[in-house]
């Protein structure tokens, strides 16, 4: 995010130059810089023990299939993120967390923190989500096709275990 105005006095930011970064949105009140920030996420893939992983179609915002996903909250780790999030959409407890890669989402200055996750027993939906499905990993990437960086999180995972 780009902000317009200081977060601490509210001031209206002005352009500085700041070392190797360029103008930088600044305050001049409180004399420090306000540099951009994306917004940080973790984007989850859920797999059972059959190998399949969970796909959802979320209550708001788009029609497609996407992964489970959420914003990370002050204080909090992104495997404990991780944990939430599986936890508030599915009704599901993450364990066996691991790493797969990040990806900036230009279009909500967002930059998605990919994991793996192993997921048993059976979904319960939340209010945010209005369908959720298991399918075999290898059909994800295709019912992901409107959702790039979730079917890219899905093929960079793949890639990982058959390498």
């Amino acid at each position: 995010m780009i902000a317009e105005f200081c977060p601490y006095c509210g001031a209206k930011l002005t352009k500085k130059e700041i070392g190797d970064e360029g103008l930088v949105p600044y305050c001049e009140n409180c004399q420090k810089p306000i540099f951009p920030m994306p917004c940080p996420c973790a984007i989850i893939l859920c797999i059972n023990k059959d190998n399949e992983v969970v796909l959802i179609k979320q209550s708001y915002g788009c029609n497609g299939y996407v992964l489970v996903a959420g914003y990370l909250q002050i204080g909090e780790t992104f495997e404990e993120c991780v944990k939430r999030e599986v936890k508030e959409e599915l009704n599901l407890n993450a364990t066996n967390i691991s790493y797969i890669g990040s990806y900036f989402q230009k279009s909500k200055e967002n930059i998605m923190t990919a994991y793996a996750c192993n997921v048993n027993g059976d979904i319960v939906l939340s209010g945010e989500v209005s369908e959720a499905s298991f399918v075999k990993l290898e059909d994800a990437p295709s019912l992901l096709k409107d959702a790039s960086i979730a079917q890219n999180v899905v093929m960079d995972f793949l890639k990982k275990v058959n390498d």
